[in-house]
């Protein structure tokens, strides 16, 4: 089975806070980073568990950029899509000594893929198609999103998307995005108790993985 996942490869930068933030002042961490974003993740956890994994998206030949493609190519997944000189994303992770989370996220050029960047071969072979609603949340990523997942289904396979953020879903909308999700028409929605409380609940007709 090969899996592809369409969105964001970032540089991720884990900032572990043993000791919490004081503002204007210092904060003991451990930090690390590596691979990251949504779909980067996915295509690195498919690879683990044995299928072929194929990301999809823009990304930058920079030094953020190249150690992102490094990371997720060292996991066995292959790289698509257009690269450009500079501009990758990276995202800063705060996690705080309890567990809770919060992302800082400059996603760079990854919003700026193109629909006219897509074509048939960078889905070919793919059983699924995994959209990250990061990369539905903007223009032209949402454009090229939409273009991924005509190619993908024409050729037979299914598709997935998931809810992503539910802040994001807040700041656009969420009945706008929840309309834009049902458009798509995925075979499966993926999401936490947060997003799918924000976009409204389930809809007939897909399957709802929470």
């Amino acid at each position: 089975m090969r899996v592809c996942s369409l969105g964001d490869l970032v540089l991720d930068v884990i900032v572990r806070l043993e000791q919490p933030l004081a503002r204007g002042a210092d904060a003991r961490s451990r930090i690390t980073s590596g691979p990251g974003g949504q779909a980067a993740n996915v295509a690195a956890w498919v690879a683990h568990l044995g299928a072929e994994a194929r990301w999809l998206g823009k990304r930058a030949d920079d030094a953020p950029g190249r150690l992102a493609a490094e990371g997720l190519a060292a996991h066995g997944v292959e790289l698509a899509g257009p690269v450009e000189t500079a501009g990758n994303g990276v995202v800063v992770s705060l996690v705080e000594p309890g567990g809770e989370r919060t992302m800082c996220p400059d996603r760079g050029v990854a919003t700026l893929l193109g629909a006219d960047e897509i074509d048939a071969a960078d889905v070919d072979g793919c059983d699924w198609l995994q959209v990250s609603g990061y990369a539905l949340f903007e223009e032209p990523v949402a454009s090229a999103a939409t273009r991924a997942i005509a190619l993908a289904r024409a050729a037979g396979a299914r598709i997935g998307v998931d809810l992503a953020s539910w802040s994001g879903i807040r700041d656009f909308g969420p009945e706008r995005f929840r309309t834009r999700v049902r458009t798509i028409e995925p075979d499966v929605v993926f999401a936490n108790e947060d997003e799918d409380a924000t976009i409204g609940g389930r809809w007939d007709g897909v399957a709802w993985i929470l």
